[in-house]
């Protein structure tokens, strides 16, 4: 825990020694950065003579030790009205008319820099518009009307209520029934919420132009959420329609959920023991199979062992209390150490837990010298686990090793490659990382010994991380602040070309990130915080790409114009539009065809059953000359086929078909040619292997931490800004845009190796260089194998071709 002393005066008892104004009430809060008590932070809070804060002094906190001060203005009737953003200056404290004049010369004179709340004229006090910072933003506040429900077109709500287990319709709520709260937004955008009189949300109303887009919240006599209706119900509460679009739940009589079903799949069921632990849950796929997830708890209430089972009785837990011991021998459920008083039918055990102390060391896959014993007690913390691989037998095993103050220090892990993953962490005096050091072992590997070290300033802000790979240290990034403390440059590996420097509006949004002739890219805001347009440039290219944005009254996009040298072109000009729940209902691409040419490479119309994509048909005759665009490779009325968890199975488009482990990620992708893809997840969800078997080539990838090999090879080492290419020892950075997406990768030197354009949805439309990494839009592994064109986001798959 950080050390804090709080130091209480009132009218100057404190006097001189930390710098306060003598004038004022104050609290000092002091926060000691080291042990001496040589170092340290202090926060001071004024507050006026009726105890209300007026004003926060952040000593010496800024880059140039200044301090950064934030204000506080009331109106006679003691409400907050104008709260200023913050300044730096070197005085202690600042009136009303000199914080102002900082202020201007922080911001400029006409910024702007505050926001103002205005009230109604009522003894509610009620906010009714918001002023933010930004002279841009004088006369476009967000505003806030308070009403009653009514019969009008707008004021309108249907009062749903549960009969049973029957949604039923009971026609409208009578005048006055409901509160109203009505929301507008910079951009005139509105939203309406209509609360009962228990307070419950029975409503949520936005308007797109006219279009009511209403989504319903039903509840029982308990207060318990039954239902949420959603936009493109429109009324319809036939059982069909509740299947496709609802999301519907139901209580036991301790008002636990024991039923959900989700739009497109079949329900899940929950039953629990007397203490109110889940310890049975099923899915639609598990159903068909006859099969339960198991969860056991020790006599804390916590997790220590997690499967699948095969019991008919699950029913009857709910009228005991589960119990689970722990017996420390290679005995019990699946040799796990662990027996259960609950009789389970062929168990299979995917998840085991131990805490407390390090006793499991005597059990299979511990007890080498890999896993010390214990330093420091693991009391109330997670001290071991176990991981089954699924669809095989085997297993993972960790530890956790802890400090004093309840902190890891230290992580142990067995690998897939039989090798094992060892982390150890240093922290400063504040909880912070100072050092963490990675070892890597699999067998018959070179072992990887990775250090990476924290530097940090007074304030405690990131300035430095070094990285040393197998004793050879480097600097990962050097950070600089301004003097508001916003991240103003970053310099990689030391290098004077390979340096980024941020540029901020004054709301903190990002304006530009520029880094010499390497990337540069400019961004501009409607009044509501939407990208209106965006303008980048990367290596290899003498003319600027981007875009100019435009969206419904949902901030849903509606078209992106492509903007080539600054001019307006159909070049890689997109435009969308939606159904009420916001699925894609068309999709129109531009693209390039040729060396030079651009074109309509897409021309999409989806079918929809309820959420789910049942067909695309692609109207366009154009064809991409990078691959990048809509295969249209079947023209049937479904084209899309699911499970009964609402998994995708079958995309006759791509030609695959698709299967899933327990964890509703997919096992496999096999393609119409024989070719495969098949993956290898952990019981705890993490990908360790991928195998592409292409056109008689196999080639297997696995996943050992930030370690990735392939084919038996150690290939790269992922880092915090990029990766180390393991065959020479080079390393790589990515320069990223405000999204996180990998725009340009650089070598160490700052020479560019691959620059990447993207499309509103993620989709690569223009690459320089060579393509020599799989990490691509907001930093996900893209696959781009056999046309699959996935990305994966861990806990699902998406497919930027067609923006879901």
């Amino acid at each position: 825990m950080k050390r804090l002393y709080i130091l209480i005066s009132f009218l100057c008892l404190i006097g001189a020694a930390t710098a306060q104004n003598s004038n004022q009430n104050y609290v000092v809060t002091r926060t000691m950065l080291n042990e001496s008590s040589s170092s340290y932070l202090d926060v001071v809070k004024y507050y006026d003579g009726l105890g209300r804060l007026c004003q926060t002094v952040h000593n010496q906190v800024t880059p140039q030790k200044n301090n950064l001060l934030d204000l506080s203005e009331y109106d006679e009737s003691g409400r907050d009205v104008k709260d200023w953003l913050p300044v730096y200056s070197s005085s202690a404290y600042l009136s009303a008319s000199a914080f102002s004049s900082t202020a201007s010369g922080n911001y400029g004179s006409t910024a702007r820099p505050f926001n103002q709340s205005v009230y109604e004229a009522s003894p509610s006090d009620r906010l009714v518009a918001q002023y933010g910072p930004g002279s841009k933003w004088s006369d476009k506040p967000m505003t806030t009307d308070y009403m009653l429900n009514g019969s009008s077109e707008a004021l309108s709500c249907v009062h749903y209520s549960v009969n049973g287990s029957t949604l039923v319709n009971g026609g409208s709520y009578a005048t006055g029934e409901l509160y109203v709260v009505r929301t507008q937004d910079e951009d005139g955008n509105t939203a309406s919420q209509f609360t009962d009189k228990q307070g419950h949300t029975v409503l949520v109303s936005q308007l797109n132009g006219t279009v009511r887009h209403d989504t319903y919240y039903v509840y029982d006599d308990y207060g318990n959420l039954c239902y949420v209706l959603p936009p493109a119900m429109d009324g319809n509460i036939s059982t069909t329609s509740l299947n496709l679009y609802a999301y519907q739940y139901k209580y036991d009589r301790r008002n636990r959920c024991v039923w959900k079903k989700l739009p497109g799949a079949d329900a899940v069921s929950y039953v629990y023991d007397l203490n109110d632990r889940l310890v049975f849950s099923q899915d639609g796929n598990q159903k068909s199979r006859g099969k339960w997830m198991f969860y056991l708890y020790d006599d804390l209430s916590r997790l220590v062992v997690q499967g699948e089972c095969a019991n008919t009785n699950t029913s009857t837990a709910s009228a005991r209390s589960v119990a689970c011991t722990r017996v420390n021998t290679a005995t019990g459920l699946g040799n796990s150490g662990y027996s259960s008083d609950f009789a389970l039918t062929a168990p299979v055990v995917y998840l085991v837990n131990y805490y407390d102390n390090y006793d499991f060391r005597t059990l299979p896959g511990f007890n080498n010298s890999f896993f010390s014993a214990e330093t420091v007690s693991a009391k109330g913390y997670l001290s071991g686990s176990v991981i089954t691989v699924l669809g095989s037998d085997t297993k993972l095993y960790s530890a956790n090793y802890y400090d004093k103050k309840g902190r890891v220090t230290k992580t142990v892990s067995s690998n897939l490659l039989s090798g094992y993953e060892t982390t150890t962490t240093i922290y400063t005096f504040t909880g912070k990382p100072a050092s963490v050091k990675h070892v890597h072992m699999a067998a018959g590997k070179t072992t990887q010994m990775e250090i990476n070290t924290y530097t940090y300033d007074h304030a405690e802000r990131l300035t430095k991380v070094e990285h040393s790979l197998n004793g050879v240290k480097v600097t990962l990034a050097a950070n600089t602040y301004d003097e508001l403390g916003r991240l103003s440059g970053k310099s990689l590996h030391g290098s004077a070309s390979n340096k980024l420097a941020y540029a901020y509006n004054i709301r903190n949004w990002i304006e530009s990130i520029s880094s010499g002739g390497l990337f540069n890219i400019s961004l501009y805001y409607g009044y509501n915080g939407n990208v209106s347009r965006m303008v980048c440039r990367c290596p290899g290219d003498n003319k600027t790409y981007g875009y100019n944005f435009a969206y419904d009254n949902l901030s849903r996009l509606t078209s992106a114009q492509s903007l080539i040298g600054g001019i307006i072109t159909l070049g890689y000009a997109t435009n969308y539009s939606y159904d009420k729940n916001g699925n894609l209902l068309h999709l129109r691409r531009g693209g390039q065809t040729g060396l030079s040419g651009t074109g309509i490479i897409d021309n999409l119309s989806f079918t929809l059953n309820g959420n789910q994509l049942k067909a695309v048909n692609d109207d366009a005759t154009a064809t991409a000359s990078n691959g990048f665009e809509f295969k249209d490779g079947a023209k049937l009325a479904t084209e899309y086929m699911y499970d009964a968890n609402g998994s995708l199975i079958k995309d006759l488009n791509k030609g695959i078909e698709i299967q899933y482990n327990l964890l509703n990620l997919p096992s496999q992708v096999k393609f119409s040619d024989g070719s495969t893809i098949t993956y290898t997840y952990g019981a705890d969800g993490v990908k360790l292997r991928t195998v592409h078997k292409i056109g008689g080539v196999t080639t297997t990838t696995d996943y050992c931490d930030n370690v990735i090999y392939e084919n038996g090879t150690a290939k790269q080492l992922l880092t915090e800004e990029g990766y180390v290419s393991l065959s020479d020892k080079k390393y790589h950075y990515y320069l990223k845009d405000h999204q996180g997406n990998n725009r340009v990768v650089t070598d160490q030197a700052g020479g560019m190796e691959e620059a990447n354009y993207y499309y509103p949805f993620g989709g690569v439309f223009l690459s320089n260089g060579n393509d020599v990494q799989a990490y691509k839009y907001n930093g996900k592994e893209l696959d781009t194998k056999k046309g699959l064109n996935w990305y994966d986001y861990g806990a699902r798959e998406y497919d930027a071709v067609l923006g879901r």
